[in-house]
């Protein structure tokens, strides 16, 4: 694994000097080249190249109010063509296809336009829950980054771990949030069969992502409606999901806002709920329940971080963390940066991190159980490390489309 900074979105947000034209040879020559250590020379041309974006170039291409996704229903691409309705280049298309040229005209792989192209939310999530199915299918059964081995079964029976569909995920990044379990054919949103022994048995799947609603942009929105409240631009605001000492800055409107903390759980728990009531539209088709009592879910990225700065990995229940969250809140910031600058595995913790924790427990809290778990549910599993391999949706989009690959020579012969 390797990652260069800046990303997609960044780059069109952020970095206003760097042309698109440039990120090619500025930026992803870099991760080309690490690529292309593990692979033999002459396998290069034989290899095909695939670059996925994600929830960062959706939200960048909505705030330009940009098209980004195929609506023609009389072909199987992915990417926008000619003969899309309302087919324009903005500056998301006008990057993509600068990736495009310079992977068909700098590298050797095999390409196509649609191996660049903007994973739709309920991709990337199916894509993580892929993840999970390819390790475990590849034999492995332990997770963990910071305790090694905690069995991905909390009751450490391991027969039959294939038999592993009861397990799903929800992955809380940025911009989005995902979700993803099997479920009963009524209640599902996708089939697949790419992890079927036998072709005409699907697995039933409920996938879906929540747009705006990924840790960061969350606490935009939370921040947002406390200036909404106040509606003053020379007032001071306040907010209980930031600790007493604690201040954040939020732009809006073409002022800039200071939102100081009055730490409190409690009164932060009906801030964001009051969020969560303000957006219920976009929860208002969860399925009733899980595939049974036993579902197993892996918790991936900023939550995930949450359970870990508190001192959990593995399974975990949400009441835990709400413990130790309702203390930490309470104290005063610069007394949190005296005493938690180191995390409980060792590490440091970025001084922007210990300013956010407050929120994201909370956040945490209430999105976990507007998705249908209850504060005890004990099939939760906070790591996103399975026998060492970070757990993300790129491994799953990878099995996803040798899948592909595989099934189009069966047809072929």
């Amino acid at each position: 694994k390797n990652e260069k900074k800046p990303g997609g979105s960044d780059w069109l947000a952020r970095y206003g000097d760097y042309q698109p034209e440039n990120v090619g040879k500025g930026h992803l020559s870099k991760l080309i080249s690490f690529g292309n250590k593990f692979i033999p020379t002459e396998k290069l041309a034989k290899t095909p190249i695939y670059i996925f974006a994600t929830a960062g170039l959706r939200s960048e291409a909505e705030k330009r109010n940009e098209k980004i996704f195929d609506d023609d229903n009389f072909d199987n691409n992915y990417i926008l063509e000619d003969d899309d309705e309302n087919f324009t280049i903005g500056d998301v298309q006008e990057l993509l296809r600068h990736i495009r040229e310079f992977i068909k005209t700098k590298t050797p792989f095999i390409f196509k336009d649609e191996h660049v192209r903007i994973l739709s939310g309920n991709e990337e999530s199916l894509f993580a829950w892929a993840t999970i199915q390819t390790l475990i299918k590849g034999g492995s059964n332990t997770m963990g980054k910071f305790e090694k081995d905690i069995p991905l079964l909390p009751d450490n029976t391991l027969d039959d771990l294939w038999e592993i569909y009861p397990f799903g995920t929800i992955e809380v990044g940025g911009s989005s949030a995902q979700i993803n379990y099997r479920t009963l054919k009524e209640y599902s949103t996708i089939s697949t069969t790419m992890f079927s022994e036998d072709q005409s048995k699907p697995v039933y799947l409920y996938t879906n992502s929540f747009p705006h609603f990924g840790a960061y942009d969350a606490r935009q929105l939370h921040d947002l409606l406390i200036i909404g409240r106040g509606n003053d631009v020379r007032k001071d605001y306040y907010s209980p999901c930031y600790q007493i000492g604690n201040y954040q800055s939020r732009s809006h409107n073409g002022f800039k806002y200071k939102i100081y903390g009055t730490g409190s759980y409690e009164e932060c728990y009906q801030l964001v709920k009051d969020l969560f009531i303000e957006y219920k539209e976009l929860f208002s088709n969860l399925p009733p329940k899980y595939h049974g009592n036993d579902t197993k879910i892996m918790v991936l990225d900023n939550s995930n971080r949450v359970a870990n700065f508190f001192g959990y990995e593995g399974y975990t229940t949400l009441r835990q963390i709400k413990e130790k969250a309702i203390d930490y809140c309470a104290l005063e910031y610069s007394f949190i940066q005296e005493n938690y600058s180191i995390s409980p595995q060792g590490k440091e913790v970025q001084g922007f991190r210990l300013q956010r924790y407050c929120f994201e427990s909370v956040y945490t809290d209430i999105l976990f159980k507007t998705l249908g778990l209850s504060q005890d549910y004990p099939y939760v599993a906070f790591s996103d490390y399975i026998d060492d391999i970070k757990v993300s949706w790129t491994i799953g989009a990878m099995s996803y489309e040798i899948n592909k690959i595989c099934k189009s020579h069966r047809n072929i012969n």
